[in-house]
């Protein structure tokens, strides 16, 4: 059994091979890691050149029980334009955008999750559903919020929704329907999570992240405009859930690093987590600069 997410197939995701006998035999395939995803499933068999080689299939069935979704909204420092209130989107346009979500290469460990991928055809969406960059979802125990018990990377769009991969589907999680705290991570911001527990069903529930009630003392920053709104805070590029300027592992030096770190005015193109205004480019000196 082959599997399809929309831009590459795993082989032999499941398979089976010799003498099986007369008789029905019953397998299963578990399909968590393509839950927010749309599937292809394709069915491949070699026999044998023996007249009693044939082979059989049967009786297919797809089942799963009632899993939580969501339709979260969130804003980046970063990339929001608050003369727009929308997001930019350079970094979709990137050949070095990661099609395969980023947080597990920055050692993020996924909980139900993980390895979410996308294809070029979703980047190729214009206007308030472009898609601007990866974010991970998490959902936490309602008693224990340090409690990690599901996540599950998705895809941020310039109009601060929160998709699958498929560029619009809400996101699904691997687990019961219940009461969790609902969490979201990027790879350069501050993350953030619901002050209360929430409760998710089979049906998506909305949750704006811009105006719900967030756990701890300023959990978001405030960005003035003809579009105000609360967003991220920018700058943690070392991802450990601290901004820090100066002074052993701080988020400033790396800046440097990336643009060859001898000459500040260079600048380095491609899809960096040093990139923090998420345009592309890094920059240490000069207008639209990540430093300052």
């Amino acid at each position: 059994v082959d599997l399809w997410n929309g831009s590459t197939w795993t082989q032999s995701a499941w398979s089976r091979t010799g003498q099986q006998g007369t008789v029905w035999l019953q397998g299963t395939l578990s399909l968590n890691g393509y839950i927010d995803g749309i599937l292809r499933i394709r069915f491949r068999g070699v026999t044998g050149a023996g007249s009693s080689s044939d082979m059989a299939i049967d009786d297919i069935q797809i089942t799963g029980t009632a899993q939580p979704q969501v339709r979260a909204r969130v804003f980046l420092e970063g990339a929001y334009d608050a003369g727009t209130g929308l997001h930019r989107d350079q970094l979709r346009t990137l050949p070095s955008f990661a099609l395969t979500e980023p947080f597990s290469a920055l050692g993020y460990v996924h909980v139900n999750g993980g390895g979410e991928s996308t294809n070029a055809s979703v980047l190729a969406t214009t206007g308030p559903n472009a898609i601007v960059d990866w974010v991970v979802l998490e959902l936490r125990d309602a008693g224990n919020p340090a409690n990690v018990v599901a996540t599950r990377s998705a895809l941020l769009q310039c109009d601060g929704d929160v998709v699958g991969t498929d560029g619009a589907s809400a996101v699904g999680f691997a687990l019961g329907t219940g009461n969790y705290h609902l969490a979201v991570r990027h790879r350069n911001h501050l993350g953030v999570m619901t002050a209360s527990p929430i409760t998710l069903g089979a049906s998506p529930v909305s949750v704006d992240l811009s105006t719900t009630a967030l756990y701890g003392t300023e959990p978001t920053k405030n960005v003035p405009g003809t579009f105000p709104k609360q967003v991220l805070w920018v700058g943690d590029i070392s991802f450990n859930g601290q901004l820090k300027y100066v002074g052993a592992g701080n988020d400033r030096d790396p800046i440097l690093l990336r643009i060859g770190g001898v000459t500040p005015t260079a600048t380095a193109t491609g899809y960096h987590v040093e990139d923090l205004n998420l345009d592309g480019t890094v920059r240490y000196v000069g207008a639209g600069n990540d430093r300052d």
